[in-house]
């Protein structure tokens, strides 16, 4: 298949491929959408929404007793502390304290008004004080909650139990349970975003048994977390949703933002700040090890590692309060994917502008981030993002380059087609500015370079050959002299016949220095072209040898619109275009190929070889211009004859017409002799050496024909 075809394809049924893309990137979505890459996606959003969330309260009834290590043996306690305070003696033991110091401090928080007491320890060694602490546990199970820990998910070392549970004696035979599991199981970038609350032991042992539904029909869950427990005895009840299902916790800010003390703080504060109960009037207070060092209990989180206490508040606060986070319906993410694709399909079909495509394309995408964070803040909802934003990134981005493609094509298609009907600058003015074009349509008065070009004798070469090699030839003959022109960066307004009319900073801005150089080379370059044709031309049958005449202006011009409503010429119109013309014109009388204008040569002498023609008054004006014929590209070393053409020059129009002939005499015989604007000069000298020119003379030659 060609280019050409393919992207006929492309263009005949654009509308279809693009809305097939969509539909092919939604199927593909909803079936990779628990892919490792997709999940990644949502939890680094759902990370960047805690931080974009104002800052919440904390739950203020919520209090944590740390463990750190001013609590360790390391302290040295004075004898006025351990005085103050004696249960000070169990912290100065090596870890773990007995089990007999947390019944007694648990019944101290109890009777000062606590409301619920959860310790995140594992009490699985024995302790001289178990019969001690479980009798605290046993009259107050309604408020406690202990710790067990799951440590597998198979049955591998001979049958053991994958759970560690606390010693017997601390557990109450009867009433409720106290005992539930602490583990925060990571996502698998080992942040911990979600917790399961209930379980069935009996899968727990047997994990085998997850993929026969039929045996394990009707199992429900008779183990749960550490912090349902406690949830459920805060509450009097168990917390209102599904313990089995995974729920998405809701951080409160940063780590330490809960209320934190330390064991040591309560002991040795207590007859002052704690035994009154009004600051434990209430609260539901969990009590868990702090220090890093000695306990490795940390956990990641969104904001970083924190104690693993904090987290078990921070999912026992979510219970509680019934402000977990909430995911979203299932199908709202594949609605999601499909809407945000097909809507970029809309915006690609309906917007042409690549620019305003990607501007509306970064509104919709910041606004529905905007909607969803503000449900997050405020309904504490999470809307998946990925399949919407995948969608308007992946479909937008397929249309706006299968669009941009297409249009790039048919741009250089309509480019092709259009400049041969027009200038190529006109119609790359037309296709890429059109705002710019429109208003040069209306008229504009700028400073323009103008060329023109005649073939010499066009009538009696006309006369001598037939219209079909007279149209061969012409064709010939401009499709080398435009090629030049274009290569130097000149439009091509007109064909005049057999004439060519080509204009420099009509159809976009550019330095007049630039313009002017760009022209004179044109011109250089098409006298070399036209040597290179007319050698080809020998010999062949029905091709003439031909010459032409070219004149370059710089000026004012009127650069913009003319002609009947149905047949308009975009062109430049003005002295500058008149000037241009009759220095083509000049050509012949002077015989020579190019001629210039004065502020031509201006901007080009340092860059071309120059000499004077004339100081030449066209028909129907009242003032000379000087006009100049190029040489070619400056060398080191000038043209023969030039340095002594211009001090003929010189002499010349100081009257000093004697002197000027001694001159020219002497370019004209190192310029080869024959040389016409030497002879022509030589000529007035004589005529003026017989009767001077009166004393007003300025040199100027005033043109008889246009």
């Amino acid at each position: 298949m060609t280019a050409q075809r393919f992207f006929e394809f492309l263009r005949r049924w654009r509308v279809l491929l693009q809305i097939l893309a969509a539909l092919w990137f939604a199927a593909a979505y909803v079936w990779l959408r628990n892919d490792a890459l997709l999940v990644s996606l949502e939890s680094s959003v759902l990370d960047a929404r805690f931080y974009a969330r104002p800052i919440r309260p904390p739950p203020k009834d919520v209090m944590v007793i740390g463990v750190d290590e001013t609590c360790l043996p390391d302290t040295p306690w004075t004898p006025a502390q351990l005085a103050a305070a004696p249960d000070l003696a169990y912290l100065t033991k090596s870890w773990p304290w007995d089990h007999a110091f947390w019944g007694k401090f648990t019944d101290r928080l109890l009777n000062a008004g606590a409301k619920v007491v959860a310790l995140d320890f594992l009490f699985h060694d024995p302790s001289p004080g178990d019969i001690e602490c479980g009798e605290v546990f046993d009259r107050h199970a309604d408020k406690i909650a202990i710790t067990s820990e799951l440590i597998g998910s198979d049955n591998a070392m001979g049958g053991a139990q994958p759970i560690v549970e606390p010693v017997d004696d601390l557990v109450p035979e009867q009433g409720p349970e106290i005992v539930g599991l602490a583990n925060f199981p990571p996502d698998d970038d080992g942040t911990v975003r979600r917790i399961t609350h209930g379980f069935n032991r009996i899968l727990l042992m047997h994990p085998e048994l997850a993929g026969h539904p039929e045996k394990i029909k009707g199992l429900k869950p008779d183990l749960f977390s550490f912090t349902w427990i406690a949830a459920t005895k805060a509450l009097g009840h168990a917390p209102a949703r599904d313990p089995a299902k995974p729920m998405v916790i809701n951080y409160y800010y940063r780590s330490g933002y809960i209320n934190t003390t330390t064991v040591a703080d309560v002991l040795l504060n207590w007859h002052t700040h704690y035994q009154d109960g009004k600051v434990l009037q209430g609260k539901e207070i969990f009590i868990g090890a702090l220090s890093e060092t000695r306990f490795k209990d940390q956990q990641n989180t969104p904001f970083g590692k924190i104690p693993g206490v904090e987290l078990q508040a921070v999912t026992f606060s979510n219970l509680v309060n019934g402000d977990w986070l909430r995911l979203a319906a299932a199908w709202v993410a594949p609605l999601l994917a499909i809407t945000f694709a097909l809507g970029s399909v809309l915006i690609n079909l309906r917007i042409h502008s690549v620019l305003i495509k990607v501007g509306l394309f970064a509104a919709v995408l910041v606004g529905f981030l905007f909607v969803t964070q503000w449900l997050f803040n405020a309904e504490q909802l999470v809307i998946p993002v990925g399949g919407a934003f995948l969608g308007l990134v992946l479909c937008g981005g397929f249309g706006t380059v299968y669009d941009f493609l297409l249009e790039r094509y048919e741009r250089r298609r309509m480019l092709g087609v259009f400049e041969t009907m027009v200038s190529p600058g006109v119609a790359k003015l037309v296709l890429s500015d059109r705002e710019d074009f429109e208003h040069r349509l209306g008229g504009e008065r700028r400073p323009v370079v103008i060329l023109f070009s005649d073939i010499r004798g066009f009538t009696t070469w006309s006369e001598k050959v037939g219209p079909d090699a007279l149209v061969a030839q012409l064709n010939e003959y401009f499709q080398g002299m435009v090629e030049v022109i274009q290569q130097e960066g000149g439009t091509v307004q007109k064909y005049i016949g057999d004439a060519l009319m080509a204009a420099w900073g009509d159809v976009r801005e550019q330095p007049l220095r630039e313009c002017a150089l760009q022209a004179v080379r044109a011109a250089w370059r098409m006298e070399q072209e036209l040597k290179k044709l007319n050698d080809g031309w020998v010999g062949k049958p029905k091709r003439e040898q031909l010459g032409f005449g070219i004149g370059i202006n710089l000026g004012e011009g009127v650069v913009g619109r003319i002609g009947h409503t149905r047949r308009q010429e975009f062109t430049v119109m003005g002295d500058a275009v008149n000037l241009a013309a009759r220095l083509e014109s000049a050509t012949k009388q002077y015989h020579q190929t190019i001629l210039a204008g004065e502020h031509i040569y201006e901007h080009a002498k340092d860059t071309f070889d120059f000499r004077l023609a004339d100081k030449m008054q066209v028909k129907g004006k009242t003032f000379a211009v000087p006009v100049y014929t190029p040489l070619g590209p400056k060398s080191a070393t000038p043209p023969p004859g030039l340095a002594e053409y211009e001090a003929a020059i010189v002499k010349y129009y100081a009257r000093d017409f004697t002197g000027a002939a001694e001159w020219f005499r002497a370019a004209n015989e190192k310029m080869g002799g024959g040389d016409f604007l030497c002879e022509n000069y030589l000529e007035r000298c004589c005529a003026y050496r017989a009767e001077p020119p009166p004393p007003d003379w300025d040199g100027a030659w005033v043109l008889k024909e246009k």
